[in-house]
């Protein structure tokens, strides 16, 4: 590292009659000068008159990380602290202007990894030969860790005269050296002189202090510290209860926090109070209480859950994991979550009916209410709620709308009964009065032919009429739950037989007809007017609704110990829509047009279906015909 320039030489001796220039500094080229200005902790540093370093010591690269090399040459105020860097100016440009001749202050150099040091500045002017100023020299001395010291000591003050709490430092004899603004005005003081130099005798009352001193002190050689409640004495002489921690130095003196519990006291009476009160609300309703810490999960339920359900003191849960085990498995979904702020507890409020399990197996309707409380977070911590009994209630309801539907069921039938009596009754009923009252008045003036068909007319609408009312006789018998089946053995090809020369038919519908029987001598247990019924209503269905020279087929056949119908035809068909109706009371397809009915034959048929035991199927698609299927055990 080469040495300072030449105006840190040694000054020449003053011209005669000149008085000799004032040399602040002065530096011989003894090797061992050099060698103690290098080892010094501190920096050596010499400037120009416009700040740039001109020389450095070794100590600068120690403290602020950059070599002595390159922070030759540059502006001193690259390296200060931006906030530090005008007031460091304003120091320099005095000694440069000869105004003062030294200065002393602390500033902040940054450090080659970012950061900073504290360094305490003393530079006084530094002059040339002929005694004119060429720069500032001194030295700097790193301060940062007083600095940060300091730093401590000022934050831990401010902090111990903001907090709520008294404290307070008292040396071995108990008398005060130090208490904050809040130990000063808890106990009426004006300001910390008044107590400083005193003991803290001064604020307890004898019988306090007695007791302090034999039992607190006590225990407070024993362990070194002691927290625990006293009464203290204001100015004024009026007391407060005071929480007290004391906490014993090294040197005999002691630590003192103090807070006034007044607030405290207070609100644990009016709690011990409120609680009570809660206590004795909770015991004398009969409804169930329950309190739900939702953090810890523990539960506490009322003496009245032993009525709601039967419990013995030993069964009443205390964990809300073993109150979810009561729940019917069915309702455990709709119980609120523990763990999950954004269940329904979000809402603040619960309201829902859960079936709880009794000590005798059998489950009750409860209608459990609660409301929430809430952290300063938004979670829900506590649930507090009533549960009641609604099992009769329930029932009850549960009967009411069982009727109320049934009625609704009775009206809608009763409706649909009018409208189709009015018509599918009226209509047959009608033409049968008109054919009579014609052929009565025209008798002896018609002829065979003409005679012929009124009466085939007259027959067709007698027979519409006869299936109407069978429909509603056995519609009644099923409603009254008097559909019984009489089963007896039967020989399928007579049956069939039977129905295929049935009055019931027109001559052209049996044409149509096209019916196979395999074996034909199968028989089977069957009740034969069900089974007249059955097949009747699916035939004259079949002729119905296809054209009027369309085959219909029946077949009766045996598969895996059961007799198998089998009623098909190329008819309109039934539309994917309607097929999920097709069984309901009065219910006719959209497309069946003009053509009669009532719409209660395949409800009927179904019935007496199941009355053998048996199933009715379909396979059916718009304009592309019908297929029923009726399987019998056999």
């Amino acid at each position: 590292m080469p040495f300072p320039p030449s105006s840190l030489k040694p000054q020449r001796p003053g011209r005669p009659g000149r008085p000799r220039k004032f040399s602040p500094f002065v530096v011989d080229k003894d090797n061992v000068y050099e060698t103690v200005v290098e080892e010094l902790k501190c920096v050596v540093f010499k400037t120009d008159t416009e700040g740039r370093w001109l020389f450095l010591s070794r100590a600068w690269t120690d403290i602020t990380g950059y070599s002595v090399a390159q922070s030759t040459g540059q502006m001193l105020t690259k390296f200060l602290y931006p906030e530090d860097r005008d007031r460091v100016m304003d120091l320099f440009k005095p000694l440069i202007e000869r105004s003062k001749e030294e200065c002393r202050h602390e500033v902040r150099y940054m450090t080659r990894r970012g950061g900073f040091r504290w360094l305490e500045c003393h530079a006084r002017l530094a002059l040339d030969e002929d005694g004119q100023p060429d720069g500032i020299i001194g030295t700097l001395t790193d301060i940062t860790d007083r600095k940060l010291v300091e730093l401590q000591n000022r934050n831990l003050i401010l902090a111990q005269e903001c907090t709520a709490d008294g404290i307070a430092l008292l040396n071995e004899l108990g008398e005060y050296t130090y208490l904050n603004q809040a130990h000063v005005k808890m106990f009426g003081y004006e300001s910390a002189a008044d107590l400083l130099g005193k003991t803290w005798r001064e604020i307890y009352h004898p019988d306090e202090i007695a007791r302090i001193e034999e039992k607190v002190f006590a225990a407070l050689t024993a362990n070194g510290s002691w927290t625990g409640s006293a009464t203290a004495k204001r100015l004024d002489g009026s007391t407060f209860p005071e929480e007290l921690s004391l906490t014993l130095l090294p040197n005999g003196g002691l630590v003192c926090i103090c807070r006034d519990a007044t607030e405290k006291v207070a609100s644990a009476r009016a709690l011990h109070a409120s609680e009570a009160r809660w206590q004795v609300a909770v015991e004398s309703v009969r409804d169930g209480v329950w309190d739900v810490d939702l953090t810890t999960g523990a539960v506490y339920l009322s003496q009245g859950w032993k009525g709601l359900l039967g419990l013995s003191d030993d069964q009443l849960t205390t964990t809300w994991a073993e109150l979810s085990t009561l729940m019917h498995p069915d309702d455990v979904k709709d119980a609120p979550e523990t763990d999950d702020p954004h269940c329904v507890l979000k809402t603040g409020n619960y309201d829902a009916e859960h079936r709880m399990r009794t000590a005798d197996g059998t489950y009750r309707w409860l209608l459990v209410r609660g409301k929430a409380l809430f952290d300063e977070t938004g979670k829900p911590v506590r649930m507090l709620g009533t549960a009641a009994d609604t099992s009769d209630r329930r029932q009850v309801h549960q009967q009411l709308l069982a009727n109320l539907a049934r009625e609704k069921e009775l009206s809608e039938m009763r409706s649909q009964f009018v409208s189709m009596a009015s018509h599918e009754l009226r209509t047959p009923l009608a033409a049968l009065t008109l054919t009579l009252e014609f052929l009565a008045s025209y008798s002896t003036r018609i002829d065979a032919n003409a005679l012929e068909k009124g009466l085939t007319s007259a027959n067709d609408s007698a027979r519409r009429l006869s299936s109407i009312v069978d429909d509603l006789l056995l519609l009644d018998r099923v409603n009254q739950g008097q559909l019984n089946c009489a089963a007896v053995p039967v020989n399928l090809a007579d049956q069939i037989a039977m129905l295929a020369s049935d009055p019931y038919f027109t001559d052209a519908q049996r044409k149509r007809f096209t019916i196979t029987c395999n074996p034909p001598s199968l028989q089977a247990r069957l009740d034969p007017q069900l089974l007249r019924y059955m097949l009747l209503n699916l035939l004259s269905n079949a002729c119905k609704y296809s054209a009027d020279d369309a085959p219909v087929i029946l077949r009766v056949s045996q598969a895996s110990g059961a007799v198998v119908f089998e009623v098909e035809d190329s008819g309109i068909g039934i539309s994917e829509a309607d097929q999920a109706r097709i069984y309901s009371l009065f219910f006719r397809g959209g497309n069946v047009g003009a053509r009669p009915g009532t719409g209660l034959g395949l409800m009927v048929v179904k019935r007496c279906v199941e009355a053998h035991c048996g199933t009715i199927t379909f396979r059916s698609s718009a304009g592309q015909g019908t297929s029923f299927t009726i399987t019998i055990p056999s």
